[in-house]
């Protein structure tokens, strides 16, 4: 192959616009070595002919009774719950405090006065007639429909593809899954040149990641992404260079993968451990909640608490807030977004101290207030939760584990998690105090005090408060507990707590405090990506699943109960 100019001209021919698509753009445009001269996107019009076709293989394929039956159900249950819930955009806030991130293509290639076009298909002989237009030396193909080898044999030196596969054994996609279903110990990226079969061009360049004993399909698909984002700018980079002698594929090739089928998508997230909640359950979920919020019993209880002058006071726990781990202490941006959105709109949101000032003076400011916490001490809490919060105007209060901070060293907990957490470091917490925001303890290394020794514990608790004043230059008097069950806060516990000199501490196993607040046993509920608007009014509220769990709990425990009481009886609902 004759060597390619030092700068090339590059076309990029895309149906996605993902984050890890625009990343690979993003980068390109950056790089040194490449010109892009324009975007075509595949909106991915496809004739009702096609759609059918593909429909009835899939239908063969899973059984033709149960997949229709299993549609159907699917597109109610999806339609009352979008009724149910309303859709809600994160972009302007997103825009606002990010403003050199871009939330899509249009937007990343206006930003670099790159050519964006839209087309339905790829394939048609409009889009044909735009790549022309381009003339560009290469075609990348990132995540579009099968190609025809007029759209691909365009640009000068053809076109390459991101293959997020290892080939020749793992052609087709999706990536990620069959190689976890078939207990695979690594998975690949191909770079390679486009051709008439599937994934059987030749091989510009490729690399594994291995498969860690606790992947996800979501956890294993980052890592493919952050992969191909590195391969594709060597490649290119190669290729302009003239340095690439792409490698041929064996004539043998492996074997061509295609959509799972619903049964063996059920196996691995079984196996996984990863299978979300059921639509029955969601659906049933969507309309218990929507019943007692707007069908009248909250209203009647809230109407009780207003006659009686008592606040029901809920500390909402967070742990993380970022776009690339999900997990059950994970928030993800837009849903954090969303999350706050709900709360300010509904509820009057208190920093801690303010709300325990409120609780022992009596104060009655309404049925419910919200106080927002954070605990351990990650970097996305400096990165992306505190500028959030900080744009709002709400309150918040950050738990730090002060001996993990600029320790480079992951929490026990994440010690079996597929992703890599960065901690706070000391010129973030100090950004976060001089933002406003308040820093309580966690602990010095986030150890249990129900475990360990009272020696251990006493460093802990004293130890963390000294090394997070003298870092701050301020008293530190707030502390939650780690880990924070009840079987993790012993009575020893809470008295060497005390001791150390916090004046509040803080639990994690869930309840609303509600008339007052016992400052050494302040309840809080944790919230994560799974909290939907709707759920997390219901969890304020103290009627959510959990809430009834607890009741049912202490119920059997003995507890008594009065149910429109208007102090203690309602804690923990």
């Amino acid at each position: 192959m004759a060597h390619a100019p030092s700068v090339l001209r590059v076309a990029v021919l895309t149906g996605t616009d993902s984050e890890s698509t625009r990343d690979c753009v993003c980068r390109l445009m950056g790089a040194s070595h490449v010109e892009i001269a324009g975007v075509i996107y595949d909106r991915g019009v496809t004739p009702l002919k096609t759609r059918l076709r593909r429909a009835w293989k899939r239908a063969r394929m899973e059984g033709i009774a149960a997949y229709t039956l299993g549609r159907l159900f699917q597109l109610a249950g999806d339609v009352f719950i979008s009724v149910a819930r309303s859709r809600f955009d994160a972009g302007p806030v997103r825009r606002a405090v990010f403003p050199g991130e871009a939330r899509s293509l249009a937007e990343l290639c206006a930003r670099r006065s790159v050519p964006y076009v839209i087309v339905d298909s790829l394939n048609s002989s409009t889009a044909q007639a735009q790549l022309r237009s381009l003339r560009a030396d290469l075609g990348v193909v990132l995540g579009t429909r099968i190609l025809k080898a007029a759209t691909f044999s365009i640009p000068r030196l053809g076109s390459i593809n991101v293959h997020k596969g290892k080939v020749p054994h793992y052609r087709g996609q999706p990536p990620a899954f069959w190689e976890l279903y078939h207990g695979e110990p690594e998975a690949g990226v191909t770079i390679h040149f486009v051709v008439d079969r599937l994934d059987a061009g030749p091989v510009v360049a490729a690399d594994t990641v291995p498969i860690s004993a606790h992947e996800t399909e979501h956890s294993l698909r980052q890592k493919l992404d952050r992969l191909a984002t590195r391969l594709l700018l060597d490649a290119v980079k190669s290729l302009a260079e003239g340095h690439t002698i792409p490698q041929p594929q064996p004539e043998a090739l492996g074997r061509l993968f295609t959509t799972p089928t619903r049964r063996q998508r059920l196996e691995l997230q079984r196996r996984l451990g990863t299978r979300p909640a059921s639509l029955v359950k969601r659906v049933v979920k969507t309309a218990l909640y929507a019943t007692l919020l707007y069908g009248g019993p909250v209203a009647v209880r809230n109407f009780w608490l207003r006659l009686r002058g008592c606040t029901r006071y809920t500390v909402l726990l967070y742990h993380r807030a970022n776009d690339f781990s999900k997990d059950h202490l994970t928030v993800s941006i837009d849903r954090f977004i969303e999350q706050l959105d709900v709360l300010r709109r509904h509820y009057p949101i208190l920093s801690l101290k303010e709300a325990l000032d409120a609780a022992k003076a009596r104060r009655f400011l309404g049925p419910n207030v919200v106080v927002i916490t954070f605990d351990d001490g990650y970097a996305d809490n400096a990165e992306l939760a505190a500028p959030i919060l900080k744009y709002l105007g709400l309150p918040a209060t950050f738990f730090v584990s002060a001996g993990i901070v600029e320790a480079g060293r992951q929490f026990q907990h994440d010690g079996t998690s597929p992703y890599r957490f960065e901690t706070l470091r000391w010129e973030q917490v100090l950004a976060m105090r001089d933002l406003g925001f308040e820093i309580g303890s966690h602990g010095l290394s986030h150890t249990n005090l129900a475990t360990c020794s009272t020696h251990e514990a006493r460093r802990e608790l004293r130890g963390s408060r000294e090394l997070l004043e003298s870092r701050l230059g301020t008293a530190v008097r707030t502390f939650a507990y780690p880990f924070g069950g009840q079987g993790d806060i012993t009575s020893e516990a809470r008295r060497e707590a005390v001791i150390a000199g916090f004046d509040i501490v803080a639990a994690a196993f869930g309840g609303s405090n509600v008339g007052t607040i016992d400052c050494h046993n302040v309840l809080r509920t944790s919230i994560n990506d799974e909290v939907d608007p709707l759920t997390l009014r219901a969890v304020v509220e103290g009627v959510d699943i959990g809430a009834f769990r607890r009741l049912v709990s202490r119920a059997g425990g003995g507890a008594r109960f009065y149910v429109l009481h208007g102090r203690r009886t309602w804690q923990g609902i």
